[in-house]
């Protein structure tokens, strides 16, 4: 039985070492971007650290929420966009709201593509208004 706890123990350490170091972005915050009384947007904001990329941007997944539904009947707006600085700064609200954290792994394929990829690169625009305007185009 001992045998079995080590391999298993092997196992898991294994995994945590490959997961990490196969993920070049983190997420670094959770903003809302509003608030209205039905419905509730935010972005989950991820920044690379140490890509091979110089990347001066942020990555952001977009959600919304109708207020009052269970936590699984949300829609993802955008599973991934690229966005500078600013517009980033200027899409967050001073607005609180109740969010939740979803699966991100959408998230990490499209970015591992928009990263290894330049023609992926070539065609992403890049946001440099705020997020809810850039979702309306």
């Amino acid at each position: 039985m001992q045998g079995y706890s080590r391999i298993f123990g092997c196992l898991v350490l294994v995994y945590l070492l490959a997961s990490t170091s196969a993920r070049p972005q983190e997420q670094m915050d959770s903003i809302i971007l509003s608030v209205s009384p039905k419905t509730v947007r935010w972005a989950d904001v991820y920044k690379g650290a140490g890509s091979r990329l110089a990347d001066p941007y942020f990555h952001v997944r977009v959600f919304e929420k109708d207020k009052g539904t269970p936590p699984w009947a949300f829609r993802e707006r955008a599973p991934h966009l690229v966005v500078t600085p600013e517009a980033l700064a200027a899409s967050r609200t001073k607005q609180h709201a109740k969010i939740y954290a979803y699966k991100d792994v959408e998230f990490r394929i499209a970015y591992r593509h928009w990263l290894e990829d330049p023609t992926v690169r070539a065609r992403t625009p890049v946001c440099i208004t705020d997020i809810l305007s850039c979702l309306r185009r």
